[in-house]
């Protein structure tokens, strides 16, 4: 039986191919944006709410559990990315065959994963060189976060493909309900009974499962022209293999920028578990600003794959250049907005932080906020080559970010005498470097396709005659 998209899924396909691309990416990304702002208030509340001791733990385990994540969300872009450009091909029986088969593979890989770093939990944090404080403190948290990462895969899945479709409206609705359950039970938790940390990672799982609930009654819905089906369900060879080889270099890539961070961390506890706080506390008040300024990338791989699908490479490349616009638009306002209300927002943690903390995390402040713009723009230029398949550009740009940049020029910073502001420094000069990479990289890739097309197509949208 050939399936077929709704009317309303039609329209859309519609307007991502031949609408007003300003109109297009604006009208996508709204729903993002707002829920780009919650989701910030959702991923920083731990550090606001839990106690100044368990501060550190948290900060510190973020990027592990971002690290181990990293293997779900890079499989979910993937089969996302594939999915989108079948869509846009208008060849739906194998776009709905790829969405189960990247929905069961992202699904045994992040079990696999979650259970084995949970089962090693205290063993991982010693490896990564945890301090006493930080295991004593958060290993509890750490081996709940771990098992959350599953959930937090499939809903990856959930909410990728519902982007391929363009179908920005159902994530912000339920990330939305699921920030209001996450917050409502952390300050539960925390405030009311007086509860540790690992009940804030419990309220976040919980969190996640309200989504994952509401995610698998669309997914397996009969009115869903992706529907996952199970049933009778094999592993296409042709199919996973191309998911893999497309998400290998985005799920490594991402891993090891995650790891990368977390090699920082284990360098800034060199200068004591207070400057890692400070350091922490700079990095998460401006990223409001990155993470809303970044929706436009996720965005962009949508429309770009479907257009290439439909075989309009001009387009590709124009969304590129209207994502940059808004990033760019969103950004700046936003990076003076912070820099304004940056001492009140630091007065919200926990009243026992040390004066010294704050104190370290404002002069860090002045490096970091400029990272808002530049990790913005590098996640659009990265994703302009996800949407072509070509995400050995991403691994490329994440390893060139952390271990060609970041961490040879903090160890030289370090070298040279400079104390704790060397962290500040360092994230500037990395992001900015490969920022540059990546703006290299666009304009070779960008004229090679403008005078020679991509694959059989010419830029011009014609067909590529081989004699």
């Amino acid at each position: 039986m050939t399936s077929k998209l709704s009317t309303k899924e039609l329209n859309k396909r519609e307007f991502l191919l031949h609408g007003n691309l300003f109109k297009v990416i604006g009208f996508l990304t709204i729903p993002l944006l707002v829920y780009s702002l919650f989701n910030y208030l959702y991923g920083i509340v731990d550090i606001f709410i839990v106690s100044s001791s368990e501060m550190t733990s948290v900060i510190f385990i973020e990027e592990i559990k971002n690290a181990i994540s990293a293997f779900g969300s890079g499989i979910a872009v993937g089969g996302t990315v594939i999915v989108a450009r079948l869509l846009g091909k208008n060849d739906i029986d194998k776009a709905k065959e790829a969405a189960s088969q990247v929905f069961v593979f992202a699904l045994l890989v992040s079990i696999g994963v979650s259970l084995i770093t949970s089962i090693f939990a205290k063993d991982l944090l010693i490896l990564l060189r945890a301090t006493d404080n930080i295991i004593a403190n958060g290993v509890g948290y750490f081996i709940v976060q771990m098992l959350t990462t599953t959930i937090m895969a499939m809903n990856s899945v959930f909410i990728g493909l519902e982007k391929s479709k363009g179908n920005t409206s159902i994530v912000l609705k339920l990330n939305l309900s699921a920030m209001v359950i996450k917050i409502l039970l952390s300050l539960l938790f925390v405030k009311v009974f007086h509860l540790n940390a690992t009940f804030v990672a419990i309220a976040t799982l919980i969190a996640q499962l309200f989504i994952l609930s509401i995610g698998f009654k669309i997914l397996f819905s009969k009115n869903n022209s992706l529907k996952i089906v199970l049933k009778g369900f094999k592993f296409k060879k042709d199919v996973i293999k191309e998911i893999f080889f497309l998400s290998i270099p985005i799920f490594i890539g991402k891993f090891l920028f995650s790891i990368g961070k977390v090699l920082i961390n284990i360098i800034a506890t060199s200068y004591g578990d207070d400057v890692l706080t400070a350091f922490g506390l700079a990095v998460r008040v401006p990223s409001i600003a990155s993470s809303m300024a970044g929706t436009f990338e996720d965005t962009e791989v949508a429309v770009v794959s479907q257009n290439l699908g439909n075989r309009n490479l001009k387009r590709t490349f124009q969304s590129f250049f209207v994502s940059v616009f808004y990033s760019v638009l969103i950004a700046i306002p936003l990076i003076i907005l912070i820099t304004i209300f940056f001492e009140p927002i630091l007065s919200l943690t926990n009243s026992n932080t040390e004066e010294n903390i704050l104190f370290m995390a404002r002069k860090l402040f002045y490096w970091e906020r400029w990272s808002a713009l530049t990790s913005a723009l590098i996640g659009v230029t990265t994703n302009l080559f996800v949407g072509y398949k070509k995400t050995s550009v991403s691994f490329i740009l994440n390893i060139v970010r952390i271990f060609v940049l970041r961490i040879p020029v903090l160890y030289l910073l370090q070298f040279l005498g400079i104390d704790y502001m060397a962290l500040g420094v360092t994230m500037f000069i990395s992001n900015l470097v490969t920022l540059l990479v990546g703006v290299t990289l666009f304009l070779i890739f960008y004229f090679k396709v403008r005078n020679y097309g991509y694959q059989d197509i010419l830029y011009s949208g014609a067909q590529l005659q081989v004699s």
